[in-house]
């Protein structure tokens, strides 16, 4: 799981033993999901006793809430590291969706686990991680807005078009796989193309 910079984001997570819990039930839940998960099978892949991953996690639902945090935030940092540069609004918004879904394809295990297992979450889990969700459409419909309000883009549904645009880019998690036919890059560009034809703008 990268960051912008390359770096794992799991690298964060602290102490060692902690960290490798959370990589193997990261493996586990990409595999088989998160109904087909046991502690148990995270700490023997992680070399560890059951007992060791509970002295790090209060469950295996917390692992997931922080795999799925630490994944929406690192989107949420792409896009708005985006929204900030010079540039016009469609020089904006180009790089937006453009950053956006290519860090879904590098980050298709991760991402997968974060878009399709959010129904494993706690209510107050989940509720963490829709204000977060609300924050990744809000900074790009924000720019949008400036857009149509200049004149550079020339669509009537704000919203419809942040909804298909990050669905775009949400969806890669789905079947991209490193061994296919497109690069994250290629498909990144081809996917910014489209969110500007869907804006009338080149």
């Amino acid at each position: 799981m990268q960051t912008s910079g390359g770096h794992d984001l799991l690298d964060a997570v602290q102490p060692q033993s902690a960290q490798k819990l959370a990589h193997a039930a990261l493996d586990s839940f990409f595999e088989v999901g998160y109904g087909g998960t046991t502690t148990r099978y995270i700490s023997q892949q992680a070399g560890m006793s059951t007992g060791s991953l509970y002295s790090s996690y209060r469950s295996k639902e917390e692992i997931l809430f922080l795999l799925t945090e630490l994944g929406h935030q690192s989107a949420l940092g792409v896009l708005a590291e985006a929204a900030a540069r010079p540039g016009t609004s469609a020089e904006r918004v180009r790089g937006m969706v453009y950053e956006f879904t290519i860090w879904h394809a590098r980050n298709y295990r991760v991402a997968r686990v974060c878009q399709y297992q959010l129904a494993a979450l706690s209510p107050e889990h989940h509720a963490v991680i829709a204000k977060i969700r609300h924050e990744i459409e809000r900074v790009l419909r924000a720019e949008v807005e400036v857009g149509v309000a200049s004149g550079e883009f020339d669509v009537v549904d704000v919203k419809g078009f942040v909804l298909a645009a990050l669905s775009l880019g949400i969806d890669v998690a789905r079947w991209f796989s490193p061994t296919g036919r497109q690069t994250p890059e290629a498909l990144a560009t081809s996917y910014a193309g489209l969110a500007m034809r869907m804006l009338g703008s080149s």
